[in-house]
């Protein structure tokens, strides 16, 4: 392992740091903005972290080019949440309770798949695939589902 990217990486961390002891000094931001946008920071890094940890040796190409992680996209993606907007058209339900469902039924495979295929010894690797395939095609199904919600 090469000694740059450390110390690459180290200085930016410093840089920040410093950067960030600024704004607070000149009381630039509060203590909840800050607490707020640590917040945040933790909620998006540790999923990335994980997905990107269990996607480090495979090529980006394989998992494009694997026609079975679309057609499991497709089916979490669309025809899951499609299914539901069907069924609660039959049902009545509270277009508040509707809308929660239809979407989190829509959203990508979670890290947790990645995870328990390793603990339980499945393929841990395509699991990472779903995870990252969903995740990306989720950026154009999700404003579809939600708009179709509001039809």
């Amino acid at each position: 392992m090469s000694f740059l990217p450390v110390l690459n990486q180290t200085l930016v961390l410093f840089i920040l740091i410093f950067i960030g002891f600024i704004i607070k000094k000149k009381n630039i931001i509060t203590n909840q903005m800050i607490k707020d946008l640590s917040g945040l920071i933790l909620n998006v890094t540790l999923p990335l972290m994980m997905i990107t940890a269990m996607l480090a040796d495979i090529k980006i190409t394989e998992v494009l080019g694997n026609k079975k992680l679309y057609i499991l996209a497709f089916i979490r993606l669309l025809i899951a949440p499609l299914s539901m907007v069907l069924i609660f058209s039959v049902i009545n339900v509270p277009s508040i309770v509707k809308g929660v469902l239809v979407t989190l039924t829509g959203m990508p495979s979670a890290v947790n798949t990645a995870i328990f295929a390793t603990k339980y010894n499945a393929d841990s690797k395509l699991a990472s695939q779903g995870i990252f395939i969903t995740t990306l095609l989720n950026i154009l199904t999700a404003p579809l589902i939600i708009y179709l919600l509001t039809i």
